[in-house]
């Protein structure tokens, strides 16, 4: 009798791991059309408008930015403008300054992006045999927010991103933090404790 590769049993034991998967959900699914199940739908909370310099034309363009205020809230501690000004937002528009809705105009504006933590991991087991590690944390709804911040200047918005662990509130932390580019390029991140 031949011996099977260790390739080949790795590959039997995935196989047989995701017809269980998809076995599970099937019936979960099935279970829940018999049952006429609804679920309520949850809207993201009010939304704030705000500001933010593009990074085009920091001169002449602002772009306009809707964000819930539960993540200006679990992240800076706040919607006023005093919040707004340390990630470089304004509330109302300079004068003699040109906007643009946040709509198509995602390359114009960097973001960070908060990623709630737990202090310890949680490993769960699945109904399909596999287990689960779960390194984030849900907060309010959530594991992640993201904000678009902004500068007169990518320079600014470097110095912006090198004191932004003074900004996070404690109720946000443990977190990474991840620096944005332009359509949601990493360009840097940083873990806060």
């Amino acid at each position: 009798m031949a011996k099977l590769s260790t390739k080949l049993m790795r590959l039997k034991r995935q196989l047989a791991v995701a017809e269980a998967r998809e076995e599970y959900k099937q019936q979960a699914l099935k279970e829940k059309i018999e049952q006429g199940a609804t679920t309520a739908y949850q809207g993201k909370g009010e939304m704030i408008q705000y500001y933010v310099p593009s990074i085009t034309d920091p001169d002449e363009l602002y772009i306009k930015v809707s964000v819930p205020e539960a993540s200006l809230v679990q992240i800076l501690g706040g919607a006023e403008e005093i919040n707004l000004t340390s990630i470089g937002g304004t509330l109302s528009l300079p004068s003699n300054k040109a906007f643009a809705y946040q709509r198509g105009f995602a390359n114009h504006y960097c973001s960070i992006k908060v990623v709630h933590k737990r202090a310890t991991a949680v490993a769960k087991l699945t109904p399909w045999g596999t287990r689960v590690v779960d390194y984030n944390n849900e907060i309010a709804g959530q594991k992640s927010r993201q904000l678009p911040v902004g500068g007169s200047s990518i320079k600014d918005i470097n110095l912006l991103w090198k004191t932004i662990d003074n900004e996070v509130v404690s109720t946000a932390k443990p977190c990474a933090i991840y620096f944005l580019g332009p359509a949601d390029s990493v360009i840097d991140s940083k873990t806060l404790e």
